[in-house]
């Protein structure tokens, strides 16, 4: 995937109609009969986290977060703009070492410069962060990463390709062919050292925009610029000596292209050439944020109100 100057990346996300686009399917995603009450952004309150979820410990080194009605693994939903994406598929150039695969993971980055909702999902993160060092004795946490791209705020979400199998806990499952054609997975879960579970599967989906159907992706369909809604889980992992706070991804849905656009308009009107960019970063039941035609119906309708005009795209071309 192409990937884009850090300069000409931010000029197209910091762009006001883009923001007010992420910020409309935002609303839609809270006014959302079905996914309303999974929105990170409405747990910016430590009162409310405290009272809504549990902190199960899976094991003496692993602690989940769990919603205390249910017991379901909590997975929360947050809209943002693509800054950066690392999907698969797997390939040579991917270069997961087969001894240490599980430091290999797919991530994204998104930002929401200006964004109500996007700043109210970062301080969620600092809450539930909060509620875990809570539940913790003192100094047992390590410091809340705070993620940036350039000088926008940014949340990060990643997945573990493969889980060690001293830490396995879900189920195992079959590695798809799309995001790993070449069997490199495959081998290394074959040797024995690690697995590929549930918690290690990451669900790409895209939305129609004539009919609203909801389809799986391959996870080369997302770009820098994309608007997109992501579920994400809580975590802590210890380590040799300290809890390690983790956002991992369980799901990517892509909402709007219209910053991808912008970008590739950008820099080919510029005749640039584009330049990587390195972003500084017990069986549990999840409870997964479902996207139903008549939800997506209505979060087309909020966007369609909102459409970039001819003259605003040139101005950010220019």
């Amino acid at each position: 995937m192409v990937q884009y100057e850090l300069n000409d990346l931010l000029t197209v996300l910091k762009n006001p109609e883009l923001v007010g686009l992420l910020d409309r399917f935002a609303e839609a995603c809270t006014a959302s009969r079905q996914r309303g009450d999974l929105q990170l952004s409405r747990f910016n309150s430590y009162d409310l986290v405290r009272q809504t979820f549990v902190i199960k410990a899976i094991s003496p080194t692993y602690h989940v977060l769990i919603w205390r009605d249910t017991g379901e693994q909590v997975v929360l939903a947050c809209q943002g703009l693509v800054a950066s994406v690392y999907f698969p598929p797997v390939t040579a150039q991917t270069r997961v070492n087969p001894r240490a695969a599980h430091r290999s993971t797919q991530s994204v980055t998104i930002v929401g410069p200006g964004s109500t909702s996007f700043t109210s999902s970062l301080s969620a993160i600092k809450q539930i962060y909060r509620y875990f060092e809570q539940n913790f004795g003192m100094g047992e946490m390590r410091a809340l990463q705070t993620d940036h791209v350039g000088d926008v705020a940014a949340i990060v979400g990643s997945t573990r390709y493969v889980t060690p199998t001293s830490y396995k806990i879900w189920p195992d499952v079959g590695i798809p062919d799309s995001i790993d054609p070449d069997g490199i997975l495959k081998r290394i879960v074959g040797e024995g050292k690690y697995a590929f579970t549930e918690d290690n599967v990451v669900s790409y989906r895209v939305v129609d925009e004539r009919s609203l159907e909801v389809s799986d992706a391959q996870p080369s369909v997302f770009h820098q610029g994309h608007v997109v809604d992501i579920g994400v889980s809580f975590r802590a992992m210890k380590g040799r000596k300290q809890y390690s706070f983790i956002i991992q991804l369980e799901s990517i849905l892509l909402g709007e292209r219209e910053g991808a656009k912008l970008l590739a308009e950008l820099v080919s009107d510029a005749n640039r050439h584009p330049a990587s960019m390195v972003v500084e970063p017990v069986l549990l039941r999840k409870r997964h944020i479902e996207h139903t035609k008549e939800d997506l119906a209505e979060t087309q309708k909020r966007l369609h109100t909102l459409t970039l005009s001819d003259s605003q795209m040139s101005e950010i071309v220019e």
